[in-house]
């Protein structure tokens, strides 16, 4: 089964409930993956590259990760040697 493609509706909801997450608790690794992800996907690169980097200081292993998710595909391509993909 195919997932379908998530709402373009849903990002701009999405990136609020993201960035609160990370005035609310700025050492949650996941809530800086999560809206740096939400940045990529919109085109913010810049800041996409800034939440990604605090992602990855507080938690190395998403650095990995995001090699692999379809939603940093603006960044990886906007800044290559930011994630040390294979």
């Amino acid at each position: 089964m195919r997932s379908s493609p998530r709402p373009l509706l849903c990002i701009p909801a999405a990136l609020a409930a993201f960035s609160e997450g990370t005035r609310h608790d700025p050492d949650f690794p996941l809530a800086w993956y999560n809206r740096a992800a939400v940045e990529s996907r919109t085109g913010a690169v810049a800041d996409a590259s800034a939440s990604f980097r605090r992602a990855v200081a507080l938690e190395p292993r998403l650095g990995a990760r995001a090699c692999k998710d379809t939603d940093f595909a603006a960044l990886r391509s906007a800044e290559p040697a930011l994630m040390r993909c294979p």
